[in-house]
């Protein structure tokens, strides 16, 4: 009784709070809240802060039919399935030219772990291209007004159908 009388509502409430939060920045000045998307998700994502913003896209959905934060996420995950590919082709390691190959068919599916952290990490400068990729595509997005019209639990290459507008 307790979570449905107190803290289903709370927690209702700071997602909307949240939604209603980046949705100003985002109508502030879209590009930026693309590159601060698009460029720090990933960095986010690392400290498991991630969870915390699917209560607000989802509040998004529920208040607007539509999100644009998942868009931007998008990117990230595109810009650091790049990155981990870009390994794969010049590394000389047959061992990690395995890993690079394996971690870019997961993040294929939103599954960034494998390339961020077991990959992209480990040499530093393809995580710091792919977040500085992910900003530029983030902005790039933002020029066409993207939107995604259904929730992407791990958003990536095959969701980007969910900013197909339904009307």
């Amino acid at each position: 009784p307790l979570t449905i009388l107190v803290i289903g509502p709370l927690s209702d409430s700071l997602a909307t709070g949240i939604a209603n939060g980046y949705n100003y920045l985002y109508n502030l000045a879209p590009a930026v809240a693309a590159a601060v998307i698009g460029g720090l998700w990933q960095i986010v994502v690392i400290f498991g802060v991630h969870w915390g913003v699917t209560p607000m896209c989802l509040a998004n959905y529920d208040l607007y039919g539509m999100d644009t934060f998942q868009a931007f996420q998008t990117m990230a995950v595109v810009a650091q399935a790049g990155a981990v590919f870009g390994v794969f082709i010049k590394a000389r390691n047959k061992q990690t030219k395995n890993i690079g190959l394996s971690a870019c068919i997961a993040v294929r599916f939103g599954i960034t772990g494998p390339a961020r952290d077991g990959v992209n990490l480990k040499f530093r400068n393809p995580v710091r291209y792919g977040c500085m990729a992910g900003a530029i595509g983030g902005i790039v997005v933002s020029f066409f007004n993207a939107h995604y019209y259904a929730y992407a639990g791990l958003p990536s290459l095959l969701t980007v159908v969910n900013a197909i507008n339904p009307s």
